[in-house]
């Protein structure tokens, strides 16, 4: 294939844009590359002190990665979206608390299994 063509298949002007690399899907739409300056940036912070994912420290770990053998993905997902608190009395989960899984409306009221009726309690 000749280098015209090559520059005619992949490289197209879009808006204002030239030169940019995609594949036509047909007239009017470029399938193409995202560019960097359009990804958001996610700052992460550092394990604090001797933390490890071995210490038991379950609470800790489910805030900052979601993934434990011991609590199941489903909690993982409440504590990090509850920032590690308690949906009834907003205290911060510890260590050796149980959590449950708590429906804000009751099923017995026709409250369905969903992500806004569930938070997670002590």
């Amino acid at each position: 294939m000749s280098k015209v063509k090559l520059k005619d298949k992949y490289w197209h002007r879009v808006g204002n844009k030239n030169w940019v690399f995609g594949v036509k899907k047909n007239e009017d739409v470029v399938l193409r590359l995202q560019l960097h300056s359009k990804i958001p940036i996610k700052r992460h912070t550092k394990v604090k002190g001797t933390a490890s994912p071995f210490d038991e420290n379950s609470i800790y770990w489910a805030k900052r990665t979601g993934k434990s053998i011991m609590i199941p993905t489903y909690k993982y997902h409440l504590i990090q979206e509850q920032k590690g608190r308690c949906g009834i009395c907003g205290d911060s989960f510890l260590p050796d608390d149980l959590i449950e899984r708590n429906h804000i409306i009751p099923k017995a009221l026709e409250g369905k299994t969903i992500r806004s009726n569930v938070h997670a309690v002590h």
